[in-house]
């Protein structure tokens, strides 16, 4: 859930791919129940005293099937949801309004579920194509959730991003900029009704990333700086963060097939309330996933942790089990890692804690 930060903008201009890798941290990790199946978790999300995790369980591919844990004063304990496929992203509104968003992993159909304090329920969404599902999700308020991802119509063969608000009593499709088939949004940061920003990629050939912006009204697309592509190179932006109205981060990587290997290089991108602009970071960092608000810092996870600190963007260790998927500040400000170790058939689910 975005907050407003103290980053300054001043710091944007530092190019800091760089700047030395910090001293390795300590991490603590966190037992989680023991599952007699192939797991792994993909998000968490916390606020309000309470925090949760989420991902998936498969007995065979491509099936997933839905998970979740909650971080309790004794540890861990799985709560059971109703099955809609792996579970990508979620946003805790209060200790009693929850919500996580996942799709099928098969047919790609996704839906929403919530937690009324007492038990998961239900609340698909109400799109137009043939699959629709979110990818991330932010809330502002009770009354003021987004959930973003993509919406295909199988019969015209085309796809478009996917704006699904909250409104309190039910789901509505919130019509998007019409641009070029198969582009899709990938995350969404919500830091008030009338400030709210998404992000994804075109979905052309050699794709780029591209960033809009709701103002209470309507949603409008803010051009972001291209990245210099060859023939096997695209750009994904996977994360974003509202931090204030002038500061404003998106995360992604450019992917590289051209070698014949395929390589992920890091994309870290700054709005200061009038322009999207490139940031620094180290090249070998490798792909982006999740981009975390913990205590005063910023954090970009993936194969290696990019860290914030108001000075520049520098790398640091990450949990010793391997690279987390998803991440979410504890209430005493530490940083909750999660992901999944091990290989097929035998992936088991993380939760590392990161302690200064």
């Amino acid at each position: 859930m975005a907050r407003t930060g103290w980053i300054g903008v001043a710091a944007v201009a530092l190019l800091v791919g760089t700047a030395p890798q910090a001293a390795a941290a300590t991490w603590t990790d966190e037992p989680l129940p023991e599952r007699d199946t192939s797991a792994t978790l993909t998000s968490a999300a916390s606020g309000d005293g309470t925090t949760w995790a989420f991902g998936s369980w498969s007995t065979s591919t491509p099936q997933q099937h839905s998970l979740a844990y909650l971080r309790g004063p004794h540890g861990w304990t799985e709560v059971p949801t109703p099955d809609i496929g792996r579970l990508d992203d979620a946003v805790v509104v209060a200790a009693d309004d929850v919500w996580a968003i996942g799709a099928d992993a098969k047919y790609g159909i996704g839906s929403a579920l919530h937690w009324d304090g007492e038990r998961w329920a239900e609340a698909p969404f109400t799109a137009s194509g043939n699959r629709d599902g979110a990818r991330g999700i932010d809330a502002s308020a009770t009354d003021d959730v987004w959930a973003v991802g993509s919406s295909y119509d199988d019969g015209a063969g085309t796809g478009r991003g996917l704006a699904q608000h909250w409104d309190g009593a039910a789901w509505r499709d919130v019509p998007v900029p019409r641009r070029t088939a198969n582009w899709t949004f990938s995350d969404v940061t919500a830091a008030a009704p009338d400030d709210v920003w998404a992000v994804g990629n075109d979905g052309g050939h050699q794709a780029q990333g591209l960033a809009m912006h709701w103002n209470g009204q309507a949603w409008t697309e803010v051009p972001v700086p291209d990245v210099e592509l060859g023939e096997l190179r695209s750009v994904r932006l996977t994360g974003v963060q509202s931090l204030a109205t002038d500061d404003v981060w998106a995360t992604g990587d450019i992917h590289d097939s051209s070698g014949g290997t395929t390589s992920y290089e890091p994309l870290l991108l700054h709005w200061d309330g009038h322009e999207w602009s490139f940031a620094g970071a180290a090249r070998d960092a490798g792909a982006r996933g999740d981009l975390v608000r913990a205590g005063d810092e910023l954090w970009s996870l993936g194969e290696r942790l990019l860290h914030f600190d108001g000075t520049g963007w520098r790398q640091q260790d990450g949990p010793p089990a391997g690279a987390p998927t998803g991440g979410a500040e504890l209430a005493d400000g530490r940083l909750l890692t999660v992901g999944g170790t091990g290989g097929h058939p035998d992936v088991r689910p993380f939760a590392a804690v990161r302690q200064d």
